[in-house]
């Protein structure tokens, strides 16, 4: 299956009121401010704050006034979809200004103003967890089970179930099928999995409902690489029973083309510009050793000047009994603090060879 997604993206919010400590008056103009981005607002004349269009994570907020104590806390948590509600008091001082008072924010353990069954997992959560994909997470939350290399959310079918990708929908109408949920963990930013009581805008589920937010580029350059075989180093190759080999890479950063090369040619754009790279292989035969015989060729043999018709490019993508590859860009352009527009390409392909293909 391929998407082509243009959106803008799965963002966040927070709001709330600041309040002086002493006389419980709302504080005016007091500033608001992300650490370490450029998120950031003011508070209206009834100490009222609200910031939207915030990328999912944990941040450190910076509170402060003249005349007043500025405050640190950190550890706000910032979901899709979801409007976080923080208020802050101040102190006055006398001090000079810039003397900060720490404070450290800690999540309840159930969020009583939620009305859905929602599990959300982060970024960080999953790179702690041994998991190569978006379907090894599920299946080890509360209500899910895989079964067949299918989903099924509270014993319902995976048609049942609606699956979203950076808030749009990758399930085939037709056949229930969501084959964009081949997705690298690496690559994901947060995972959502909402079991019961959803609200109506997802109309079209009935067991559950998996959201995805995907990684967006940085002001920095990171990425990784992983190759993962069971084969590696053994004497033996007969003894191998699956023979599988998984390869994953992750790149995001600054965009170089749109922000440095094109203004060396007087071509120039307003905002900045991020991208976000990911793909994997996954290449493996199955559990009887019959596969082996039938699936010999377990090397790529590439050229560049063999036939380059379709036919043969996929013979080189189909090495093993099963075959699945999954490639994911996304290029970020953040006009202002306020809007910013995303165009993502998603595409997976699964070339499954049965014992009847020779």
């Amino acid at each position: 299956m391929f998407v082509i997604n243009f959106s803008q993206g799965e963002t966040g919010r927070i709001s709330g009121t600041i309040t002086e400590v002493d006389t419980e008056n709302k504080l005016p103009g007091v500033n608001v401010i992300f650490k370490g981005t450029y998120y950031g607002s003011a508070s209206n004349e009834n100490g009222e704050y609200s910031i939207e269009n915030i990328r999912p994570g944990n941040y450190d907020v910076k509170v402060s006034m003249i005349g007043y104590k500025v405050l640190l806390q950190t550890g706000i948590q910032v979901d899709v979809g979801k409007t976080t509600y923080i208020d802050f008091f101040l102190e006055k001082t006398v001090l000079s200004f810039g003397e900060e008072v720490l404070v450290i924010g800690d999540s309840p353990l159930f969020d009583v103003d939620e009305t859905a069954s929602v599990s959300r997992i982060s970024s960080d959560e999953i790179e702690n967890r041994l998991a190569s994909g978006v379907e090894d997470i599920l299946a080890k939350q509360i209500g899910v089970s895989k079964q067949d290399n299918e989903i099924h959310i509270r014993g319902g079918r995976i048609d049942e179930s609606l699956f979203i990708v950076d808030g749009m929908s990758v399930k085939d109408p037709l056949s229930g099928y969501s084959g964009n949920l081949y997705i690298n963990a690496e690559a994901i930013e947060e995972l959502e999995i909402i079991t019961g009581g959803y609200n109506a805008e997802y109309g079209q589920a009935m067991s559950g409902i998996v959201n995805v937010s995907l990684k967006s580029g940085s002001d920095k350059y990171e990425g990784a690489v992983k190759y993962i075989s069971d084969h590696w180093g053994v004497l033996n190759q007969e003894s191998v029973l699956s023979y599988s080999d998984r390869f994953e890479f992750n790149l995001g950063g600054p965009d170089i083309i749109l922000g440095k090369i094109l203004p060396l040619f007087g071509i120039y754009s307003f905002g900045k510009f991020s991208f976000y790279l990911s793909g994997f292989g996954n290449v493996f035969d199955g559990n009887l050793p019959v596969s082996k015989e039938l699936f010999p060729h377990h090397n790529w043999e590439f050229s560049l000047i063999d036939d380059s018709t379709e036919k043969n490019f996929l013979k080189k993508l189909a090495v093993r009994e099963n075959n699945d590859w999954h490639f994911m860009y996304k290029l970020l352009w953040e006009l202002n603090p306020q809007k910013k527009l995303i165009v993502s390409y998603d595409g997976s392909l699964n070339i499954n060879q049965g014992y009847f293909m020779p």
